[in-house]
């Protein structure tokens, strides 16, 4: 199986309706653990946009790159600074030569310094005709909100292989010190016995981390078959994940989000 082969089928059929010519939008974000594979994708998609067959290499610059005609790339090996989004929109405004878009390519946004975010969120908003921007970052909670709110956002999982080979071996390890649950099955108890469960979690963020980033990966692999509350769930969990540095209390953090899905859910 080929990295662009490895989304799951309703991430690929997400894509593909955003693939309509009248639905593209003006920027649309892609994140998750493997950087890797969310570049592979995002050039995939590039190129089917443009209905190209381009190989387009992951080599850092310090420039702007143009690797194939109308497909445009920042990937620096540091910080995205103004003069790179400057650059950027003096090719853009051009438009595109030969094809439907020109496409600008920006690899690990959370790079941007400042002032280089809040030019490209004026380019954004009001992009040159037929010119669309893709994004990559691992953490979206790592930009700007204005630019997560400015842009389709798709959550892209790691390959299934070696998804599952990493869950096993983080199962095994929280086993070790606790009793592990999946979120199927913690979803399924009462509140108060999730509340319970959630207390006698051991003060351990390391642990709390694995177990949060197990259950990510057990609903992402029952993708779907998964119910509303499930979904809301995983939602829940990648933004906990997401924001693991900042969230000091993780029992806390869980405990929260645990009960505000059931209030939802009552609604």
């Amino acid at each position: 199986m080929t990295k662009s082969e490895t989304l799951n089928q309703t991430t690929k059929s997400q894509f593909k309706h955003q693939l309509n010519p009248d639905r593209v939008p003006n920027a649309t974000l892609l994140y998750g653990q493997n950087i890797m594979v969310i570049f592979d994708q995002m050039t995939r998609y590039a190129n089917q946009i443009n209905k190209t067959h381009h190989e387009i290499p992951n080599a850092p610059s310090e420039t702007l790159q143009e690797p194939c005609e109308d497909i445009i790339m920042i990937n620096p090996t540091k910080s995205i600074k103004i003069a790179h989004i400057k650059a950027l929109q003096d090719r853009i405004k051009y438009g595109p030569s030969n094809h439907a878009y020109c496409i600008a390519i920006i690899h690990n946004i959370q790079q941007l310094t400042k002032s280089a975010s809040n030019a490209l969120l004026k380019s954004i908003e009001e992009p040159p005709k037929n010119t669309v921007f893709f994004l990559s970052t691992q953490n979206k909670f790592d930009i700007p909100q204005t630019i997560q709110s400015r842009s389709q956002q798709y959550h892209i999982p790691e390959p299934p292989s070696e998804r599952h080979k990493k869950n096993t071996s983080i199962i095994e390890e929280i086993s070790e010190k606790m009793t592990y649950i999946s979120p199927h099955d913690f979803l399924e108890k009462s509140t108060f016995e999730k509340t319970i469960y959630i207390q006698g979690l051991p003060y351990d963020t390391l642990l709390i981390t694995n177990l949060l980033m197990s259950w990510q990966t057990t609903l992402y692999e029952n993708w779907a078959s998964l119910q509303k509350k499930e979904h809301a769930f995983l939602e829940k969990i990648i933004e906990i994940i997401s924001n693991i540095k900042y969230n000091f209390n993780l029992k806390l953090q869980l405990l929260a989000v645990t009960l505000q899905i059931e209030e939802d859910d009552l609604q």
